[in-house]
């Protein structure tokens, strides 16, 4: 696996200022990159959702919005299995919510989050179109949408 910024950072050598090292400045960078993706991402679904429900819009195009959520959802879930593939020796018998909770390197559990987050945002998103389809209301696809946003958020 490549080394990240922080378990770069991580190993550096100890200074007088750091006698102990630099070994949480990994927990540092994971948090960055998961606040920069959800709160950007949650933040430009609200905003979408919320325009979509104040100006519905029917969906224009719904074989190409099923095709590109579906292609998302593969990739999504190959990420997943790739993330859950690595975590499982490291997390040795215990409960998912175990390892995440008290893993010594953040970067796995960060992406084991990031990946269900994304596959359950997915869902929504799916949902959103298929009831605007189904029932006519465009209104559906702004609630799938907003509800991406409050996910990330």
């Amino acid at each position: 696996m490549r080394s990240s910024l922080g378990g770069r950072r991580a190993r550096r050598e100890p200074t007088p200022l750091h006698p102990f090292g630099y070994g949480r400045v990994r927990y540092f960078w994971a948090f960055v990159v998961a606040l920069v993706l959800f709160s950007l991402g949650g933040l430009f679904s609200i905003y979408e959702g919320y325009h979509k429900i104040v100006d519905p819009h029917e969906v224009t195009s719904p074989g190409v919005a099923f095709a590109i959520l579906g292609a998302a959802m593969i990739f999504e879930a190959f990420a997943l299995r790739t993330a859950v593939r690595h975590a499982n020796p490291e997390r040795r018998g215990r409960c998912w919510t175990s390892y995440i909770r008290h893993s010594r390197s953040p970067e796995l559990p960060v992406l084991l989050l990031e990946d269900s987050g994304a596959l359950l945002g997915l869902v929504f998103a799916t949902s959103g179109v298929a009831l605007a389809l189904v029932t006519g209301n465009p209104l559906w696809d702004g609630l799938g949408t907003l509800a991406i946003g409050v996910l990330s958020s």
